[in-house]
């Protein structure tokens, strides 16, 4: 009787053994063609290992993030809440579902999960990843801010973790504290462009243009560069006058990439008139105006080129059509009532100086339309003209006033 009882507890130990090997090797096998891209065939295995033992919660996991490739929702989702049943505490299976939860665009269950898997593994750093994630996308950036300084804090060396938190401090407006992370990305890995980017826009905004101009160039020497980084810098290179610069970038966003933005053509055009290619300058300036015929400035700067080429009609013409379009516009008002007074049309010059005064006063605008009140004898109002354009600083004025006024 011993003896068959010793023979029945040997077979049962000798069947659990067998079992549990060949419930691990099928899973192993599972796990290698899943890794290949074999889904189905995995998926057929862990079928196999959780009908022969319903509590392997791996299995359940796996087969559920194949259902998952699959796009078989129902499955998936079956499966990871059967992993999360069978093993409570399974911060793996709580991450995978909040992953299919954001593919489903239901962020509220989502969260649930990652904060879930956080809440049993704390160091475990893609579900702070995630959540921060949505959090960006939601706009709650101090929250996603405080996130990713987890990551940071479970893993200092990374680059990516200081590149996403200078994101969302920029996002968050804070610029300092952006460019101190982006400084860090790029101190932990100086082959990463979109951290000089972003710097170089921050820079840019706090009128760190010399700065700005650097971090453009080193995001395209990494020859990554795209459309918005030549833009950025074109930008950057015409706010420092450097004409000639800026003309190359914007040419690179023409030609290259095809623009037909007009602020493109405007701006190139704005920087062959102060190289002094006017002929080019008019060129680009009438094609921003074919771009968008309703923005006055290309009028305005195509008149000036036209004005520097002594072509007095036609920089009239566009005077004319840019006050059409503005008539609040200062600056055309000026450089029209100029024309008209070298032209001695002295009473259209002096409504224009008046326009021009009322919308934008300029010590120019002051000292000519002081210059037409002498004309006229009107002694006083000349002088107050001229003594308000002096004080302006403008050195005409200021000798001009010497003379006439007491």
């Amino acid at each position: 009787m011993k003896k068959n009882i010793f023979l029945l507890f040997f077979t049962m130990l000798l069947f659990n053994e067998v079992f549990g090997q060949t419930a691990n090797d099928m899973y192993d096998s599972a796990v290698a063609k899943m890794k290949r891209g074999d889904i189905n065939g995995a998926i057929v295995l862990y079928t196999k290992v959780v009908v022969q033992s319903p509590y392997y919660y791996d299995a359940w996991l796996d087969r559920g993030r194949c259902y998952d490739t699959l796009n078989k929702t129902d499955l998936a989702l079956a499966d990871y809440k059967m992993a999360i049943q069978k093993k409570p505490d399974y911060y793996q299976a709580f991450y995978y579902r909040g992953n299919f939860y954001v593919n489903q665009n239901d962020d509220k269950s989502a969260m649930a999960d990652y904060t879930s898997a956080i809440t049993i593994k704390p160091k475990f750093i893609p579900p702070y990843l995630r959540r921060a994630e949505i959090y960006v996308r939601e706009g709650k950036y101090k929250l996603a801010i405080a996130d990713y300084t987890s990551c940071i804090t479970l893993k200092p060396d990374s680059a990516r973790y200081y590149y996403l938190r200078g994101y969302a401090d920029m996002k968050y407006q804070k610029s300092d504290l952006a460019i101190s992370d982006f400084s860090k990305t790029i101190q932990l890995n100086k082959n990463y462009a979109n951290a000089y980017y972003y710097r170089g826009l921050l820079n840019d905004s706090l009128l760190k243009t010399t700065e700005a101009i650097k971090d453009f160039t080193a995001a395209i020497d990494l020859k990554i560069a795209d459309e918005k980084i030549y833009s950025s810098r074109a930008k950057a290179y015409l706010t420092s006058e450097k004409y000639k610069e800026a003309a190359a970038d914007y040419t690179v966003l023409i030609t290259t990439y095809k623009s037909k933005e007009a602020k493109d053509f405007l701006n190139r055009g704005i920087c062959y008139d102060n190289l002094g290619n006017y002929d080019l300058a008019i060129k680009d300036l009438t094609k921003a105006i074919t771009l968008n015929s309703k923005d006055e400035t290309p009028y305005i700067y195509r008149a000036l080129a036209n004005e520097k080429l002594k072509k007095t009609t036609g920089a009239i013409a566009d005077y004319n059509k840019a006050i059409t379009i503005n008539p609040n516009n200062g600056l055309a008002y000026e450089k029209r009532g100029s024309l008209y007074f070298d032209q001695k049309k002295y009473t259209l010059a002096l409504d224009d100086l008046n326009n021009a005064i009322k919308f934008k006063p300029t010590a120019e605008a002051y000292y000519l339309r002081g210059a037409i009140k002498d004309m006229n004898k009107d002694t006083a109002g000349a002088c107050a003209d001229l003594k308000t354009a002096a004080q302006m600083g403008l050195k005409e004025a200021i000798e001009q006033s010497a003379k006439i006024c007491n």
